[in-house]
């Protein structure tokens, strides 16, 4: 008999480096549940010799949230060190402190190049330029402060670049070529961490990826390295899209195939999703009920939809025999485009500020994700400071302005800000302006960043700053704003409320969430809704979708719309154990039906009008 893919792991992590493996689990699979009964396995192993020469198992996660689970699972246990990729990163070049002023120095050198030649390129004198010029004069200043450094730090929102504050894509970009290029580095860390292995690896970072598949070649016989995931759940930008490609042939590749959360009708619903893609299936689980699923056409024209979903609410009633989706209450509606999360919560005008480029608007909705990015560098200064003045608590104000307020830091350069001598008095100066202004009224987002810019009670992310900057300066030449600071232009000129919601809501605090925010979960009862009209959107659209699925065409490119979109559909329905309702609003609502029936998605009778409601 065959091993199973947990037998198989366990045998290769309680020999070390007898190979390295991608593991392949599927929705419902119990990929954690495999790490963790795997890991076990290997400390009573490997838990003594590890122990007695420092060594450890790695285990990448991509969420702090699954990082906390594997740890206390594990009994937080030293055997297992468990991270997020930027945390783990971080912790492994930190001490490296010539070698990162050495890529640092060239990685500047590069971009103030980059920037060089696109000045070359460009007309002077106009906005575009001024921006090019910061941006190139703030490098040579962090190249220039660079022999002065003596330690780096980890600082995602940028706040200190002078002082050798690292952003996010810097720490992963020097750990991805220390990885690569570096001997020792690569000793030191196979030496400390001989097992490695990587959760969600569809969804993790693809240039550390990519220097870890390199360096497991090149040590193969003292490095393993494991991956778990699934390609077909890739829903960030981060991934690699060739995954599966870019693992060597030699490889075990053990498979998770049975979905042990889903009812019968809604696994056969996934593979049929799916199958456009690849030919991976899974099976139920041998006592798996059977499961209801249900697709609802409507006009996209409707006005009543929140009318429309306690109909869908209550057929899903009657059809599943389940008294749960009466109220609505037991039931988890997930919302797949983030501007029909904006238009029920309130941040409509900001999220539209930043629609005219899909990458950027992919990336404005990515925080809770990246954690990076000028909203979220933002947000994580701002929102807290506001929320404190606001409730008139002086302790967490000024808790959050010792950690973020260049004026509250003894070491900040004062000269080069131009703060006055009396920092105290400054920040409480600041402080009671910017309170009188957040609470009478909504001010403009644009006000509150002016303040706390002329103030300078926070140091703003770089394109907020210069654009601010800019706006102040009326001797350019009339041209347009470079896409980025075009989107802010027009973001700073909402209300700061609307900034504050959408701060909560890509960070988890808000009522609403999409299928990104509630991927790993499950949940009895699932409606799906799908509105291209609303959601507003470029990269997704679900009426393409459900044109192209009666073709199953595989030579669809792996990052176009039809192809994020169908992931993003497949991740959703498999969310539901026992009960799944698609709401799919769409002007073709025959056409929809045809190509529903033609791809095997659902049945005639699964597939419920407007009218029958």
């Amino acid at each position: 008999m065959s091993p199973t893919a947990d037998e198989e792991i366990q045998e290769i992590l309680s020999t070390p480096t007898s190979a390295s493996f991608f593991l392949y689990a599927g929705a419902g699979s119990g990929k954690t549940a495999t790490l963790i009964r795997s890991l076990a396995v290997a400390r009573d192993a490997l838990g003594d010799a590890f122990r007695s020469t420092s060594k450890s198992v790695a285990v990448i996660t991509y969420t702090n949230a699954a990082s906390n689970e594997i740890k206390e699972r594990l009994g937080y246990d030293t055997f297992g060190t468990v991270a997020t990729i930027h945390s783990f990163a971080w912790q492994m070049v930190h001490t490296f402190t010539k070698d990162l002023a050495g890529w640092l120095r060239e990685d500047l050198k590069d971009r103030i190049a980059s920037l060089q030649a696109d000045e070359s390129r460009g007309r002077s004198g106009t906005k575009a330029s001024a921006d090019r010029l910061r941006r190139i004069a703030r490098a040579e200043a962090r190249l220039v402060a660079l022999p002065n450094v003596r330690h780096f730090a980890y600082s995602p929102d940028q706040t200190r670049p002078l002082r050798g504050g690292l952003s996010h894509s810097e720490v992963l970009g020097a750990f991805a070529h220390f990885l690569r290029e570096k001997s020792v580095f690569q000793s030191i860390f196979i030496g400390k961490f001989p097992i490695v292995l990587i959760d969600e690896v569809q969804d993790t970072n693809k240039l550390v990826i990519s220097a870890l598949l390199h360096l497991q070649t090149l040590r193969s016989e003292q490095f393993t390295l494991g991956l778990f995931g699934d390609t077909m759940q890739r829903i960030y930008p981060d991934g690699d899209p060739n995954l599966e490609g870019s693992v060597p042939e030699n490889w075990a590749k053990p498979e998770k195939t049975v979905n042990y959360r889903s009812g019968i009708r809604i696994v056969e619903l996934s593979n049929k999703i799916r199958s456009a893609v690849d030919d991976r299936t899974q099976e139920p689980a041998p006592r798996a009920i059977d499961g209801v699923v249900r697709l609802f056409l409507i006009d996209d024209g409707a006005e009543d939809k929140s009318g429309i979903e306690a109909g869908v609410r209550e057929h899903m009633r009657v059809a599943a025999s389940d008294e749960g989706w009466a109220a609505g209450t037991g039931v988890k509606t997930l919302i797949l485009e983030h501007a029909m999360a904006a238009k029920r919560y309130g941040f409509s005008a900001f999220l539209a500020a930043f629609s005219q480029d899909p990458a950027l608007r992919t990336s404005m909705m990515s925080g809770q994700s990246l954690g990076t990015g000028p909203a979220v560098q933002l947000g994580q200064q701002v929102v807290p400071l506001i929320k404190a003045l606001r409730a008139r608590d002086n302790h967490l104000a000024d808790r959050v302005l010792r950690k973020y307020s260049p004026l509250m830091d003894r070491t900040f350069d004062r000269d080069s800000f131009r703060l006055a001598r009396d920092s105290g008095a400054a920040v409480r100066e600041a402080a009671r302006t910017l309170t009188g202004l957040v609470t009478e009224g909504d001010p403009s987002l644009r006000s509150v960043l002016q303040l706390l810019r002329e103030s300078q009670l926070l140091v703003l992310p770089d394109v907020i700053d210069d654009l601010l900057e800019i706006e102040n300066q009326n001797d350019l030449a009339d041209d347009s704003l470079e896409g980025e600071q075009r989107a802010w232009s027009a973001a700073m000129d909402v209300g700061f409320e609307e900034f504050l919601r959408y701060f909560e809501y890509i960070t988890g605090d808000s009522p609403f969430d999409t299928h990104q925010g509630v991927k790993g979960l499950e949940f009895e009862r699932v409606m799906v809704i799908l509105n291209d009209a609303d959601a507003g959107g470029f990269s997704f659209s679900y009426n393409k979708l459900f044109d192209a699925a009666a073709t199953q065409n595989r030579t669809e490119a792996s990052d176009d719309a039809v192809s994020r979109t169908r992931r993003l559909f497949y991740v959703a329905c498999t969310r539901a154990r026992s009960s799944l309702a698609v709401v799919l609003y769409t002007p073709r609502i025959d056409e929809s039906r045809i190509s529903a029936l033609n791809a095997g998605w659902f049945s005639a009778e699964e597939i419920v009008a407007e009218s029958d409601l």
